[in-house]
């Protein structure tokens, strides 16, 4: 799913992240990563920030993802760059009624605390920026992907991240969504939950 999303996008001349709360720090990190890996420009901001100018950078077509699952106040965000003729894709919880009305596109994210879900979102903009840089051609060398890799056991794997993450049924379509990356996460807060 996210692949797909990824592919279809590859071609677009920036992007926007946007979202509120505990997921503002995680559309500049979706940010930061589009122009990482992929190479293409990209902002990220919180949602009630757009009125301040970013909105007039909005053009017909700009791909702009949406973190979703922390409640209701994103989608009036949402309806905003839609009326500029934006793509939304949006990080929403599984079985979220709403967002389908308002986004363009939906990637669906298990269900947990609102803190933990910035985890289940960053593993999800990751991934498209990842998938981005596929369909590009880019390619990370073999140093930055042993980097990625020992930051993922360095963090990932910290106590105080998965102690209290409670990912309810969900889980299993997140690991379809995000492929071995999700299974991968799921297993490590899995395994970080058993050690408690």
């Amino acid at each position: 799913e996210i692949k797909e999303i990824a592919e279809l996008y590859a071609g677009a001349s920036c992007y926007f992240f946007i979202g509120r709360d505990y997921l503002y720090p995680i559309s500049l990190e979706g940010a930061l990563k589009m122009k990482e890996i992929a190479y293409i420009p990209s902002e990220g901001y919180a949602g009630g920030e757009l009125k301040h100018g970013p909105l007039a950078l909005i053009t017909e077509k700009t791909p702009v993802v949406a973190l979703a699952t922390c409640g209701k106040k994103i989608q009036s965000n949402i309806k905003e760059v839609r009326a500029r003729g934006a793509d939304v894709i949006a990080l929403a919880t599984e079985g979220d009624p709403d967002i389908a009305k308002v986004a363009s596109r939906v990637i669906e994210l298990p269900e947990t605390e609102p803190i933990y879900s910035a985890v289940l979102c960053t593993v999800a903009v990751q991934l498209l920026s990842y998938y981005t840089a596929n369909k590009l051609g880019l390619r990370e060398s073999p140093g930055e992907r042993r980097a990625i890799l020992e930051w993922r056991q360095d963090h990932l794997r910290a106590p105080d991240l998965a102690i209290r993450m409670r990912i309810r049924p969900g889980a299993a379509r997140f690991t379809r969504t995000c492929g071995e990356a999700g299974r991968q996460l799921i297993g490590i807060l899995n395994d970080a939950a058993r050690i408690e």
